[in-house]
């Protein structure tokens, strides 16, 4: 499965349902359950459900134009606390087809008890993590 331009749109909506499902998020845990999201869709339907692109190396990368993302809508919002940032979602849930959002919400269930180092590890180990890299959409 190295067919890396078959991708959806759900830009928006996928990243949207991230933040509303795990309320105040930092943008490194959203990028990895982005991430994560992204690998188990195309793993499962053979296409990328975004357009994000992901710059990266052997055990760390970002998503790019995430953080434009983000601060272009105004959905999101930045909050400041004792030890970090954290981004939130403002405005009503988004809306996923029923497919997508469970396969969100399964993704959330299956990482929820890591810590930060776990989850990274979680992302550049799995299998089609250099497919994710060289994604073109």
């Amino acid at each position: 499965m190295e067919n890396n331009s078959i991708c959806r749109e759900y830009s928006n909506d996928v990243v949207a349902y991230i933040v509303y499902k795990l309320g105040c998020i930092h943008p490194f845990t959203l990028s990895r359950v982005l991430a994560l999201v992204e690998m188990k869709w195309f793993e499962e339907h053979g296409e990328w459900p975004t357009s994000f692109t992901y710059k990266g190396f052997l055990k760390v990368f970002y998503v790019d134009g995430l953080k434009e993302f983000i601060e272009q809508n105004q959905c999101y919002k930045r909050v400041e606390k004792e030890n970090h940032g954290c981004i939130m979602y403002v405005c009503k849930e988004p809306f996923l087809p029923s497919n997508i959002r469970d396969l969100i919400d399964n993704v959330i269930n299956e990482i929820k008890d890591l810590s930060i180092e776990e989850l990274n590890n979680v992302a550049v180990n799995n299998h089609l993590y250099s497919s994710l890299l060289k994604k073109k959409c």
